[in-house]
């Protein structure tokens, strides 16, 4: 029996290995497919062309998610994760050769017989790609840099006038936005010789995470921390540096935070979709010291209205040791001041621009419509601050009102892909949100549980804690992703479900004016306009791109709330594929000589770096003579034997199920069964969670924790 089910399986591969398959010219599966191969891990790959492999050909496949390898580097029977009623790839394979429809629980293929494996992106002249590359419209990009160049220089004088930009205004604003965040830093420092005994900072029982969350169970900062801190804010405030004003700000532009190829790539991309968008507002680019511009990328930079900036360079501040009972340090060490890295950042990039008027970026946030408009809406005119909100309920520490001097903490959460404010009435509260971001060993652990930690909620909270008002997008935030199946752990229960990849923001509705009180929506019945696509999941924008964007998993499919297409609700807004446009601005970005030459800077800066690794890649492909040749794109390539990759997403309903709650959950198809283990998380575990330190608190083993 086993001889002959092997001899059967030959037959089967010799029948679609001959005659060859007709080439299939785009491949389309990634947008036919309510499901995608891009989640990973793969479960299963089965194969009919390699040798020690030859018996999965005819081996049924019961469960597991992947697809069979046919001849020709083609595909068949995708399938996500659950249980598929029995196939074998011989059988497969030849079906999609015939272009014969499933009889089964699989989607149809017909009319799209035995798609291939991706190829990876080449700049060879002529090819379909050299196609795509020439797609983008170079004589309107050009008129809007030339629009951008002229508003900068109206706004800000020779200062901000992209390509006009004079090398040595630049370096003398970079000389003194390095002296205005070193007094920032100087009065961070100072901040804790105000605790008692001076210098004394406060401590936190433990870092919270999914598993150990010590706000969750209840456990309160001892009363003397929570003064001393209290105590160091209202010293930073007083000794921060007041508005400097003119010169020194002027004018209304956008800041976007780059440096090295992980935020550089979608800071391009976002750079392009904002002039796609018809903003012709003039742009600062920050880049960290150690990963500052070539030549050749602030040149290219300029010829889109944008001018490259350079932050502050500072020490780290040391972290010390851990406190009592496995406690951390709550802040930067001794020496606090001026940690430039991570979130910190953003903030200095936005603190320190240019612009009096100033919108904030996230580097991989993608503009849909020309955001200028934000600057006239009622809602700036009356705050002059616009934040929006972040998917989840708050998690913020009790303690934290008293340390703001504030008598209850703002409301909900908040997200930082997009922030636009006028300065000079809102600098206060960005000096409270500096100090948070240089604090934040101890602030990211007050702000928030293990969702969300960083800099987002910094803005709503400086700002309560200096007195300001600011303004809230009325819309909760949307997401948009794929549709994927949903199982349970013996994958024998699966069913619909969404990952969401993406954050949609709303614009503010004409009329709509709301203080940090949160004033009411406005009451017009058209639907809320989607402003900005935060693509803020890894991996972001990169390179990393197949040949052509028929072959690109798409991330943008599905839009909620209301589970719609996100391709329809783009051709009815009138705008083009979004989606598309992106991976053809950063297919041509990775076939740019100038980004070649800087990576080969920062691999040299940083032998064991992302880019020195990008560089070895590029070089032992085939045909790959180094970064951003001709023959090879400056990319990584996509491994063998997969589709492209995109993120997962966020699962809501698990996340609701974790104990998380939100906006979010009238959309996320939550039932009832889903509102049980969100009550036991959320409510009866906690408890568990209590007994278990009153008991290590009766042994001594919890300094922090007062049960009675």
């Amino acid at each position: 029996m086993e001889r002959e089910r092997a001899r059967r399986g030959s037959r089967i591969r010799a029948a679609h290995r001959s005659p060859p398959l007709p080439p299939l010219s785009p491949p389309s599966l990634p947008n036919s497919l309510p499901f995608s191969l891009s989640f990973f891990p793969f479960l299963t790959h089965h194969s009919e062309r390699d040798a020690p492999r030859d018996k999965a050909c005819h081996e049924r496949v019961w469960i597991g998610s992947g697809f069979c390898e046919c001849a020709g580097g083609r595909i068949a029977r995708p399938v996500p994760c659950g249980r598929h009623g029995g196939f074998t790839c011989g059988r497969e394979c030849a079906r999609a050769a015939a272009e014969v429809d499933y009889d089964d629980d699989a989607p149809s293929l017909a009319g799209d017989p035995a798609p291939r494996l991706p190829s990876n992106l080449t700049c060879e002249a002529g090819g379909k790609t050299a196609a795509v590359l020439e797609a983008d419209a170079a004589g309107r990009r050009a008129a809007l840099a030339a629009e951008a160049a002229a508003a900068a220089r109206a706004a800000c004088g020779a200062w901000a006038g992209g390509a006009h930009a004079s090398p040595a205004l630049t370096a003398a604003a970079d000389a003194g936005a390095a002296a205005l965040w070193s007094s920032i830093t100087a009065a961070a420092a100072s901040s804790w010789s105000a605790a008692t005994p001076p210098g004394r900072r406060a401590t936190l029982p433990e870092r919270r995470t999914d598993g150990r969350d010590w706000v969750r169970d209840g456990v309160r900062l001892p009363t003397r921390d929570v003064a001393n801190a209290a105590a160091a804010l209202t010293a930073f405030r007083e000794a921060a540096p007041p508005y400097p004003g003119p010169p020194t700000f002027a004018g209304r532009g956008v800041v976007i935070l780059g440096g090295g190829l992980t935020y550089t790539v979608p800071a391009w991309v976002a750079l392009h979709m904002l002039r796609r968008a018809g903003c012709a507002l003039p742009v600062e680019v920050w880049f960290p010291p150690a990963e500052a511009p070539t030549p050749g990328l602030a040149a290219a930079l300029a010829d889109l209205g944008a001018t490259a900036r350079i932050l502050p360079s500072a020490q780290p501040p040391a972290n010390g040791g851990l406190g009592p009972s496995g406690g951390r340090p709550a802040g930067g060490g001794p020496a606090g001041a001026g940690d430039l890295s991570g979130f910190t950042l953003k903030v200095a990039a936005l603190v320190l621009s240019r612009f009096a008027e100033v919108l904030f970026l996230d580097s991989d946030n993608v503009p849909v419509s020309d955001p200028a408009s934000l600057f006239e809406s009622p809602a700036f005119k009356e705050t002059g601050a616009l934040l929006w909100p972040d998917y989840w309920a708050s998690t913020a520490a009790p303690d934290l009102a008293t340390i703001l001097g504030v008598s209850s903490l703002p409301p909900g959460t908040f997200e930082s892909g997009q922030l636009a404010f006028d300065k000079a009435r809102a600098w206060g509260g960005l000096m409270a949100s500096a100090y948070f971001n240089i604090e934040s060993g101890l602030y990211y652990e007050l702000f928030s549980g293990f969702m969300g930690k960083g800099d987002k909620e910094g803005f709503a909270h400086g700002l309560a804690a200096a007195g300001l008002p600011y303004s809230l997008a009325p819309t909760p935030a949307g997401a948009v992703g794929r549709a994927r199946t949903r199982c349970a752990l013996n994958q024998r229960v699966c069913g619909p479900g969404f990952a969401g990849n993406t954050m949609t923001q709303h614009a503010f509705p004409s009329g709509e004016a709301g203080g940090g009180d949160a004033k009411a929506p406005s009451s017009s019945s058209s639907p809320p306009v989607i402003a900005f696509l935060h693509a803020n999941l890894s991996p972001k924008w990169n390179l990393a791109l197949p040949s052509s964007p028929a072959e690109l998993a798409r991330r943008w499919v599905v839009a909620q709330p209301g589970g719609r297409a996100f391709g329809a609700l783009v051709a009815e807004a009138g705008l083009p594929d979004l989606e598309a446009e992106a991976f053809a601005i950063a297919a041509r970005l990775a076939c740019a000589p100038f980004l070649g030459e800087y990576a080969r800077a920062l691999a040299a800066a940083n032998p064991g770096g992302a880019a020195a690794r990008l560089a070895a890649a590029a070089s032992s492909r085939p045909g790959g003579a180094g970064l951003s040749t001709v023959a090879a794109p400056l990319s990584t390539g996509l491994p063998p034997h997969t589709l492209h990759p995109a993120n997962p997403g966020i699962d809501f309903r698990a996340a609701y199920r974790w104990g998380l709650d939100g906006p979010f959950r009238s959309w996320a198809g939550c039932g009832w069964g889903d509102a049980l283990v969100h009550a036991l998380n959320a409510h009866v575990r906690p408890w568990g969670a209590w007994a278990g330190r009153v008991g290590r608190w009766a042994v001594g083993r919890e300094p922090y924790f007062v049960p009675f």
